[in-house]
């Protein structure tokens, strides 16, 4: 059994018509992708990739990890009636956190990675996440040399 394209349509909500995703080759650079992972993830550049600039999931899911339980621990620290409802988190850390979930997605499930990384040049499409949605990912041209 394998995922089929109406399967991934209704678990992510990304589709398969829309205009192309906004790739080409000069995003698969290690340089260019160290600086989307540190701008769009959030994670610094410091962390390990692989020997072909790929990043690991596991690298992003701890950093992502770590900096959450810090800034529960740093609530828990409140006094109680001090305490806003939940940690406060800007609109840049909300987005940064979730695009490492659709970077994984569509690694994993519609480019078929191996060896638990990414390729940080398809980073470039989730710069706006309003936009993901829109992108046909089935006809990108940086997509299909990819898959091959």
């Amino acid at each position: 059994m394998t995922l089929t394209p109406a399967d991934y349509t209704a678990i992510t909500g990304l589709g398969f018509d829309g205009v192309v995703a906004p790739l080409d080759s000069r995003y698969q650079t290690v340089a260019m992708g160290a600086e989307l992972v540190r701008t769009l993830l959030g994670v610094p550049t410091r962390t390990k990739y692989t020997a072909q600039g790929y990043v690991s999931y596991e690298v992003v899911y701890k950093f992502w990890a770590e900096r959450i339980r810090m800034r529960l621990a740093a609530w828990r620290e409140l006094p109680a009636d001090a305490r806003p409802a939940a940690p406060a988190y800007t609109r840049e850390e909300r987005d940064q956190a979730a695009r490492p979930f659709i970077f994984y997605i569509i690694s994993s499930q519609l480019l078929c990675t191996s060896q638990n990384k990414g390729d940080p040049a398809m980073l470039a499409c989730l710069r706006d996440l309003g936009r993901v949605g829109s992108y046909d990912w089935a006809l990108s041209p940086w997509l299909i040399s990819n898959m091959v």
